[in-house]
């Protein structure tokens, strides 16, 4: 424990230790505390009427400032115990990490006092419902972690009044809706993750007043149709994942509104087509991800607009051939994926790609492929050709004296 010259606020039990009314030795938690950082730890199981029965006192030294980090270790309670935020210790602490505590349940009492906290980690708990005005008092908080627990219900008003919300996790959970104003007022909030969930739609304008947010993580659902109103008002966006859900369709608008984004994760869902204008607005995009879906003919004019791009996947898709023009605007193009789609190359397919270091043709009918194929890739580092029906004949023995190429797994 720090020294009485450090000033620092120490967390400090009835009876030098969280006290249980009638409790036996075993029931006592530890308690250590270090300047602005305290671990309580229980050992063993204890009952909601035990719980209820803690006592917290938060204890500061003569003249301490500062605000303190709770975090219950190794620990089994069903509730946050009523007495942490009581009194003065709302004042207090502005952390709250209950990681893996097996907490079933919080209430708008669990969090009343709670005046001064910022940071809440509830992640790999059983909580399964998080109700209206959750946070009713706790209008401070900064970041709140709900991840890993067995959420199927939030309710439309369960974050109302925490405009300053920054971080909000709600991943790996059992949610299958989110409410249309679930998010209203979050003007401050960055990052939103509730990938790993069940949800099958998107109301329109769900996300329209989260005009900061960089960063939403949507992939891992159940998700059907995306549509021209589904990410309005998100013109910070800079990453927006989407994989593996059940997306067979996209409104040509959807994309519109998110002029800042630059990586777009659309791999893994049952995507047949894609209208011509549909990434025509995203003029910053540096990564896009169609790995795994059904496509089958690509518009000539879809990548027109997306000259910063420079990650492009489109394995494992059903394309035929390609435009010899689709690539025509992707003069900073790095990567190339194109593998599993029984594609045969169009004269002058890649002719614009100078900056393209790898690219990717793996199991696809490239039997035959012409001297001029590759012959303006002067950045190519990396050729992947495996299961292509390639043969060395001479038409292809160009490849072979190209020192500043790698080619991989071909036969």
């Amino acid at each position: 424990m720090a020294s009485s010259s450090n000033r620092t606020w120490y967390c400090i039990a009835l009876l030098l230790a969280c006290c249980l009314l009638g409790a036996n030795s075993d029931d006592v938690p530890r308690v250590e505390c270090d300047e602005f950082d305290c671990l309580i730890e229980f050992n063993a199981l204890h009952s909601e009427d035990k719980v209820r029965s803690l006592k917290f006192q938060l204890v500061p030294e003569a003249g301490a400032t500062g605000l303190v980090t709770v975090t219950f270790a190794q620990s089994s309670l069903p509730i946050v115990p009523p007495s942490l935020f009581a009194g003065v210790n709302g004042n207090l602490i502005k952390v709250l990490d209950m990681e893996k505590c097996d907490v079933q349940r919080v209430d708008s009492s669990t969090f009343g006092q709670a005046r001064e906290l910022k940071v809440l980690r509830f992640h790999r708990n059983r909580i399964s419902n998080l109700s209206n005005y959750l946070f009713r008092n706790a209008t401070k908080l900064e970041r709140i972690n709900f991840g890993g627990n067995r959420i199927d219900k939030v309710e439309e008003q369960t974050f109302q009044g925490i405009t300053g919300l920054v971080t909000l996790r709600l991943s790996r959970n059992h949610i299958k809706v989110l409410p249309a104003k679930l998010f209203a007022g979050m003007k401050q909030l960055t990052d939103l993750n509730v990938d790993r969930n069940r949800i099958e739609v998107l109301f329109d304008r769900s996300f329209e007043d989260l005009t900061s947010l960089k960063e939403l993580y949507l992939s891992y659902n159940f998700l059907q149709n995306l549509t021209d109103n589904s990410f309005v008002g998100l013109t910070k966006l800079n990453t927006l994942a989407l994989q593996s859900n059940r997306i067979a369709t996209i409104e040509p608008n959807t994309f519109k509104p998110l002029t800042s984004l630059e990586n777009l994760l659309l791999e893994d869902n049952r995507l047949q087509t894609i209208a011509p204008e549909t990434f025509a607005s995203l003029g910053s995009l540096y990564k896009l991800e169609l790995d795994r879906n059904l496509l089958q003919n690509l518009p000539k004019e879809l990548f027109k607009r997306n000259g910063e791009l420079q990650i492009l996947r489109l394995a494992e898709n059903n394309i035929g051939s390609l435009d010899s023009q689709i690539f025509e605007s992707l003069g900073v193009l790095e990567e190339l994926m194109l593998g599993e789609n029984g594609l045969s190359l169009e004269p002058g397919l890649f002719k614009s790609l100078k900056n393209l270091k790898t690219l990717n043709l793996d199991r696809n009918s490239l039997n035959h492929i012409d001297a001029k194929t590759f012959g303006e890739l002067k950045s190519l580092e990396r050729l992947s050709l495996a299961d292509s029906g390639v043969l060395f004949s001479p038409e292809a023995a160009f490849l072979t004296k190209q020192k500043w190429l790698r080619i991989l797994h071909t036969r």
